[in-house]
C-alpha cells in the first residue's frame, strides 16, 4: 500500500512516517524540503500517482499571544481549511482511496465539563480552531459527491520523542529538581502519545469503513491533571522536585505577571475527549501508557 504523508518532517509526521515504513508500507514523505510549499504545488499528478492513502498533518498551529488580524486569519484559512479541501478534490481526481486529515479537539472548545463526544456542537474560541471547524465542515460537504473515504482525527496535546513547546518546557522544569507550585492543579486534560497515534492511524489505513465521512477522537486511555503529570515525570526522570500547592489566585497572578496568563488558564481547567466511539469503530485501544511514553522520551533523548 502506498501512503503519502504531508507534513512528514514535523514532530508527529516523522514518528508516523517511520512507523508506517517499519510496518512495510510504501511511504512518500511529503516535506517542504522535497516539494516546496504544497499549498502552491502544481505537480499533483506525479505526486499522487498510485497513492492509496493521503495523510495530511500540515497545519498552522495556534501561536501564544497572537494578535488577530486579517492577514493572520488568511494564513490560518489557507493552510488549515482551503488546502485540505482542495487536497480532497485532488485525491478524488487522481484515484486516491482515503484521506486522513488531522484536526484538533479545540473545535469543540477550550474547556470541558465532561469528555467531549464526536457529536458535540462546534465551539471554536480562536482563529486556529475556527479554521479547523471550517475545514471539517468543508470536507464533510465535499465528500458527499466524491469517491474518497475521509477520516478526520481530532487530537489533544501530543507528546513523544522530540516534543517541543510547553510539554518540553515542563519536562525541563521538572528535571531541574526545583520546587514546583503545581500541587493544586487537579483539573484533568486528555493527552496523546505519538506511539498511540501511529498505531491508530495504521488501523484507519487498513480499515474498510462503512461511512464515506468519519470523525474520530484520539487520546491516551487516561486523562491527567497537571499535578498527576508532574508527579509521573518526576518519577520517570528521578527528579527531586518538591511539588507543593499554591493558592489558585496567587498562581494565576504569578503567571499573568510574567505574561503567561493563557497557559495557567489552560492548566487550571479540564479539557477531555471520549475515545469510546473510536475504539468501538476500529476495535482498537491505546497500547501505550503515559509512563511508557515518558520512559521512551527519556531513553531516546538521553535526558538524566
Amino acid at each position: 500500500m502506498k501512503v503519502l504523508i504531508i507534513g512528514a518532517n514535523g514532530f508527529i509526521g516523522n514518528s508516523l512516517s517511520q512507523y508506517l515504513e517499519d510496518s512495510e508500507l510504501d511511504v512518500i514523505r511529503g516535506t517542504r524540503q522535497l516539494y516546496g510549499d504544497l499549498c502552491s504545488f502544481n505537480d499533483w499528478a506525479d505526486l499522487l500517482d498510485d497513492v492509496d492513502v493521503v495523510i495530511n498533518l500540515a497545519a498552522r498551529v495556534h501561536q501564544m499571544n497572537e494578535v488577530p488580524c486579517d492577514l493572520i486569519e488568511k494564513k490560518y484559512e489557507t493552510i488549515n481549511n482551503e488546502f485540505p479541501n482542495n487536497l480532497l478534490k485532488l485525491c478524488d481526481k487522481y484515484g486516491v482511496k482515503k484521506l486522513i486529515q488531522f484536526s484538533t479537539i479545540k473545535v469543540l472548545g477550550e474547556y470541558s465539563e465532561r469528555p467531549f463526544l464526536e457529536t458535540d456542537e462546534f465551539n471554536p474560541s480562536d482563529l486556529y480552531s475556527q479554521s479547523k471547524v471550517n475545514m471539517e465542515i468543508g470536507l464533510k460537504d465535499i465528500s458527499k459527491s466524491l469517491n474518497v473515504e475521509v477520516s478526520v482525527v481530532r487530537i489533544p496535546l501530543v507528546y513523544g520523542v522530540g516534543v517541543g513547546a510547553n510539554f518540553r518546557k515542563l519536562l525541563n522544569l521538572v528535571n531541574l529538581s526545583l520546587p514546583l507550585p503545581f500541587g493544586g492543579l487537579v483539573h484533568k486534560r486528555s493527552m496523546l502519545y505519538t506511539g498511540n497515534i501511529n498505531d491508530f492511524v495504521l488501523k484507519v489505513v487498513e480499515a474498510n469503513l462503512t461511512n464515506r465521512f468519519n470523525v474520530f477522537h484520539l487520546a491516551d486511555k487516561h486523562s491527567y491533571s497537571t499535578c498527576d503529570l508532574v508527579q509521573r515525570i518526576k518519577k520517570v526522570y528521578k527528579s527531586k522536585a518538591l511539588i507543593f500547592s499554591l493558592s489558585p489566585k496567587l498562581l494565576d497572578l504569578g503567571f499573568r505577571l510574567i505574561g503567561k496568563g493563557e497557559i495557567i488558564s489552560r492548566l487550571n481547567s479540564s479539557l477531555e475527549l471520549s475515545i469510546d466511539a473510536s475504539c468501538r469503530a476500529l476495535d482498537w485501544s491505546p497500547c501505550y501508557t503515559l509512563e511508557q511514553g515518558l520512559k521512551e522520551i527519556r531513553q531516546r533523548e538521553n535526558l538524566d
